[in-house]
C-alpha cells in the first residue's frame, strides 16, 4: 500500500499493524464475521495481488447470505481500514475488488455487489452528516475517514466511471476545511496529498467545486498564519493543476521537496 503524506512516517502496508507476518495461505470459506476479520487483518500490499480477488469474493458470499451480515461486513471493513490513514488505499482496494462486475456474474451476483455498494456509501454518509463533531473529538479519526472517502473515490468504479457523488463530497469537504479558521497543517496537507492523487477525476466532476477549492488553497498561500513548508505543498499542487494535472510531476516534487526542506529549516530558525 503506498504511504500518502511527507515526513509523517506512515509506511504500513497491512489493515492492522503486528508484530508476527501474515498468513500466507490459501484462505478458507469465511463462516463467521470473527474469521473474516481474521482474514481481513492478514491482507498486506505483498498478498493482496495473489489473494485479494479469493478474499473479496469470499466476503461478499458471507455478506450476501443475510442483511445483518452485509451491515456487519460493511462495518468491520470501515471500522478496520479507518484504524489509520495509512490503511486507506488497501481497505478501498478491497471495497474495488468486492463491488467491481464481472463478465461471468450472474445477475444475482450483480446485485449482491450493488447491495455492499449502497451500504458502504450509506456507512459515508452517516459519517460525513457527523464530521464537525468527529473531528472537534479526534482530527486523526477524521483524517482517516477523509482519506478512505478519497480512495475509494480514486479506486470504485460504475460501469466504468467515477462515483460522482463522492466526488462532489468530497470537494465539499476540502472547501470545508480550507475555510476553518482553525485547520491545521496536517489536514491541509491531507487536501494537498489527496489533490495530486485524484485531483483530476474531481475537477472531471465538478470544474466548479474544484475551482472553489483551489480558491480557498490560494487563500491559505497569502495567509499571515501560514507555515512555508504548507506554502509550498500548496503551491505545488496548485501548479500542478495549472499544467493539466499531468507531465514533470517528478520534477515538480524534487523541486518542492528541496523547498520544503529550506522551509521548514527556516520555520526552525524562526522558532529560535
Amino acid at each position: 500500500m503506498a504511504t500518502r503524506g511527507r515526513g509523517r512516517g506512515r509506511g504500513g502496508n497491512r489493515l492492522k499493524v503486528g508484530e508476527t507476518q501474515p498468513s500466507e495461505r490459501k484462505p478458507k470459506p469465511v463462516r463467521s464475521l470473527i474469521e473474516l476479520s481474521e482474514y481481513l487483518h492478514t491482507l498486506n500490499e505483498s498478498n493482496f495481488p495473489n489473494y485479494g480477488q479469493m478474499f473479496s469474493d469470499m466476503t461478499l458470499e458471507f455478506a450476501s447470505s443475510s442483511p445483518e451480515n452485509m451491515n456487519s461486513t460493511v462495518d468491520l471493513i470501515f471500522s478496520t481500514t479507518i484504524e489509520s490513514r495509512d490503511h486507506a488505499t488497501l481497505g478501498a482496494r478491497v471495497c474495488q475488488k468486492i463491488v467491481m462486475h464481472v463478465p461471468t456474474d450472474t445477475e444475482s451476483k450483480k446485485a449482491q455487489r450493488t447491495s455492499f455498494r449502497q451500504t458502504l456509501l450509506g456507512r459515508f454518509q452517516s459519517e460525513y452528516s457527523k464530521k464537525d463533531s468527529t473531528r472537534k473529538l479526534s482530527i486523526e479519526s477524521w483524517l482517516a475517514i477523509f482519506s478512505f472517502l478519497c480512495e475509494i473515490f480514486n479506486y470504485v468504479r460504475v460501469n466504468d466511471n467515477p462515483l460522482s457523488v463522492i466526488g462532489k463530497a468530497i470537494l465539499s469537504t476540502m472547501e470545508w476545511l480550507l475555510n476553518l479558521d482553525d485547520v491545521i497543517d496536517d489536514e491541509i496537507e491531507c487536501v494537498c496529498d489527496n489533490l495530486k492523487s485524484i485531483g483530476a477525476t474531481l475537477e472531471a466532476v465538478s470544474a466548479e467545486k474544484t475551482s472553489l477549492v483551489f480558491s480557498a488553497l490560494r487563500t491559505k498561500i497569502i495567509s499571515r498564519t501560514t507555515t512555508c513548508r504548507i506554502r509550498c505543498i500548496s503551491l505545488e499542487v496548485v501548479e500542478y493543476r495549472a499544467m493539466g494535472w499531468q507531465d514533470k510531476k517528478n520534477e515538480l516534487e524534487s523541486y518542492y521537496m528541496d523547498a520544503i526542506a529550506d522551509a521548514a529549516a527556516e520555520d526552525e530558525d524562526d522558532l529560535s
